[in-house]
């Protein structure tokens, strides 16, 4: 049996012996000791890995066969971590943060370049982790000397005093784009050609605040000279930004996206990733991800990545993504989810305000539970990000990292496929067609998503979200239930995908306002036309609102407005049920979900996920829970490595509000 020593100091100083009792413990259960190869691969040798679609669900793949896609990162690689995670059989690194690109900026004059930052930290890496590899965070930030010598690159806003900060640049500049591109391409020249240039797999491809290709201000929109000139005239008032304004807005980014993964593709055959498709910023405007249908198309891009939603981390609570991960999946592209939960050995403390930082080791063990058991049952990747560095140097934390590799690779020889009968439609982009007062403040997508998600991950059945450019009829087909959130205003190919799957048998659920547009105005026949229910218009509708920062709710009111505010209509061939208000009670949903057939894994309103081969649970409240399956299986549970029992189609245990269990179906 493992004694892990209490104390923190003696945790970090025995970290390595108890690392290898950790492999020792597993070994003599179900776990098998990893037996780590040093790298012997020549710098001419082709990048080993690659994202290949098998059986129409992406997998990270090396030398052609799948792999767990599992990652570690940290701001710079360091002995502990390294060392420990190579002996329990991590070899997927990523590192650096925005702070480098600033400090240590690698475009230093025009045609001059200064790489000694990467060599300095990639030989670093070499030498710690002698069988790793790296996918370096690299920051397309425009550097001071650049702005000042092009000031026509910068990004401006209407409000002129904030022209005063810090300057960046327009993601619509025609200049810096070419620019930036040009010293991309010379530092992944530089990379090929450099002694470990085999040692790289990836290029993590940065932009905008935070690097999450977020808007620089995420309040106001870019009225620069850069952005006019994409535009060919002169820009409207700010209050009278339209659809052209507002797809030159967000393609710029799409534009830039695709400039960089292309000169990455033809200089190197790295893979590329980036952060995109965050569904629920709505709060903050101009950070949001616009052009999602367009970056999902593009072919020079590998690897998709969104941290989890911050603001439903703490114990008992969905920690769901952030991103719609069905969507990119459709796409080709690997979604991988970034687990910055905060473990107790943290620092920086004062962001505790929802990020989260976990009181106990057993809050945080927990916590990194329920993110291996989203990504196992999404057929997702996922790296562990320890943000404030050394955060899980010690045996405890690396005993549940090993873990995941463990169960993360058995999870490859069972069958991979969601099993979801519910989708969720975010018809997001049709915003960008409603007339200016209520293209934004119609109704506040942040509290939309952060009130009506929870609500569907206690249902007790997993459900797919979908970006309206991948709600076809071929996809919404093979679902019983489907949920069309923030559907103001869809377009008319949706409008008839969703008419025509009215006759087979569906029961739909329709949130705020959903088709009260058609053909880019107000119908008050519209919804009608698309629900069967029958609704009054008003000036107002009550609705929550979100604080930005603190994440508090608070009762606000909207325009237009919608009554009923919950209605129901039942017809021989499909049943609809419309929810106005994001509260959605999760006990409403339930029954729903019973009525047409949705079949429940668990009925006590706690957290599940599933796939055909891996089920989460995570526990809202305390006592005792009972889950049911769709036909027997092996189950397996993943934290003792017992099996539980065989052609079980339910079984009970008792959990603490907070616990994760994790479970293999076999």
């Amino acid at each position: 049996m493992i004694i892990f020593l209490q104390k923190r100091r003696a945790d970090f100083k025995n970290a390595r012996k108890n690392c290898k009792n950790i492999i020792a413990f597993f070994s003599t259960r179900v776990y098998i000791k990893h037996k780590p190869q040093i790298h012997n691969q020549s710098i001419n040798n082709m990048n080993p890995f690659s994202v290949q679609t098998i059986d129409n669900i992406p997998r990270l793949c090396k030398n052609n066969t799948p792999i767990a896609p599992l990652f570690f990162w940290q701001t710079l690689i360091e002995a502990p971590e390294a060392r420990h995670l190579q002996e329990i059989g991590i070899e997927l690194f990523t590192c650096f943060r925005s702070a480098h690109a600033f400090e240590h900026p690698f475009w230093v004059g025009e045609n001059e370049y200064d790489f000694s930052f990467f060599d300095d930290q990639i030989n670093n890496f070499v030498k710690l982790c002698p069988h790793g590899y790296l996918m370096p965070r690299v920051y397309m930030f425009a550097p001071d000397w650049f702005l000042k010598k092009y000031p026509d690159t910068q990004i401006s806003y209407p409000d002129h005093s904030e022209n005063r900060s810090m300057p960046h640049e327009s993601f619509a500049s025609a200049r810096w784009l070419h620019a930036q591109g040009e010293a991309l391409r010379q530092l992944v020249r530089h990379f090929k050609n450099a002694p470990y240039g085999d040692r790289i797999f990836g290029i993590h491809i940065a932009a905008g605040s935070c690097g999450e290709w977020n808007g620089w201000n995420p309040m106001q929109p870019d009225t620069s000279s850069a952005m006019e000139a994409r535009l060919g005239h002169p820009l409207p008032p700010p209050a009278e930004l339209d659809r052209e304004y507002m797809d030159a807005f967000f393609t710029a980014k799409t534009d830039a996206i695709s400039h960089f993964c292309k000169i990455v593709k033809a200089e190197s055959d790295y893979l590329t990733a980036i952060f995109y498709g965050y569904f629920a910023c709505c709060y903050r405007p101009w950070n949001k991800h616009g052009a999602l249908e367009k970056v999902l198309r593009l072919p020079e891009l590998d690897i998709i990545a969104a941290p989890h939603e911050y603001s439903r981390r703490t114990a008992g609570e969905d920690g769901y993504f952030r991103a719609l991960a069905a969507t990119i999946a459709r796409n080709g592209k690997l979604f991988v989810d970034e687990a910055d939960d905060r473990t107790p050995l943290a620092t920086r403390r004062e962001l505790a305000n929802h990020r989260i930082i976990a009181d106990t080791d057993d809050e945080a063990i927990n916590l990194m539970r329920r993110e291996l058991g989203r990504a196992l049952t999404n057929l997702a990747g996922l790296w562990y990000m320890d943000i404030d560095n050394a955060m899980f140097r010690s045996g405890i934390y690396y005993r549940e990292i090993y873990r995941a590799k463990f169960w993360s690779e058995r999870a490859l020889a069972l069958p991979w496929k969601r099993v979801s009968r519910i989708a969720v439609i975010s018809a997001d982009d049709g915003r960008f067609d409603l007339p200016a007062e209520h293209r934004f403040m119609a109704y506040d997508e942040g509290a939309n998503n952060a009130l009506l998600i929870p609500e569907l991950c206690r249902i007790g059945a997993p459900f797919d979200m979908y970006s309206a450019c991948d709600a076809t009829f071929d996809v919404l087909q093979n679902y019983q239930l489907i949920i069309l959130i923030n559907g103001l205003n869809i377009s008319a190919s949706l409008r008839s995908t969703l008419k025509s799957l009215r006759n087979q048998g569906r029961t739909f659920i329709w949130g705020y306002g959903s088709g009260a547009w058609l053909n880019n105005k107000y119908d008050p026949s519209a919804m009608l036309d698309l629900t069967g229910i029958y609704f009054e218009s008003a000036a107002t509708q009550p609705m929550p609102k979100i604080d930005d920062f603190s994440f508090d709710w608070y009762e606000s009111e909207i325009s237009p407005g919608f009554f009923p505010l919950s209605a129901s209509a039942e017809y021989p061939d499909w049943s609809s049920f419309y929810r106005g208000y994001p509260r959605w009670d999760v006990s409403d949903l339930h029954a729903i979900c019973r009525k047409c057939g949705v079949f429940l894994y668990c009925d006590s309103f706690d957290i599940v996920d599933a796939s055909e081969s891996a089920l989460l649970f995570h526990a809202t409240s305390s006592g005792e829970k009972h889950l049911f399956l769709p036909s027997p299986h092996t189950v397996t549970d993943m934290i003792s490595g017992n099996v539980i029992g065989k052609n079980l189609t339910r079984f009970s245990f008792s959990a603490s509000k907070g616990e994760t269990r994790l479970f293999e179906l076999s």
